[in-house]
């Protein structure tokens, strides 16, 4: 159904956007392995840097939790006020 042209610019626009994704993806994991790497070679550690590390965890998860307390009992409204328009 398609010509010979249109096959043949469809794979050449698969087989540049495949290569761009994979030099991105190894982009990405080029510069996650040396971020990694310069981490563990670091000498230059402060002693007080992971002091309250405590407080830290406990302020990333608390509004994490509020957040799912507040999803639910939404989620379930949603649910019940689309029966409500469409009966089964």
């Amino acid at each position: 159904w398609y010509n010979y042209f249109t096959l043949c610019l469809l794979y050449s626009f698969k087989d540049t956007t495949f290569l761009l994704q994979l030099r991105r993806a190894s982009s990405v994991a080029s510069t996650s392995r040396y971020i990694m790497i310069i981490l563990i070679i670091n000498y230059f550690n402060n002693r007080f840097l992971l002091e309250g590390q405590l407080i830290e965890v406990a302020w990333k998860i608390a509004p994490a939790i509020i957040l799912i307390f507040i999803a639910i009992p939404s989620l379930r409204l949603l649910y019940l006020i689309d029966e409500i328009n469409r009966p089964a």
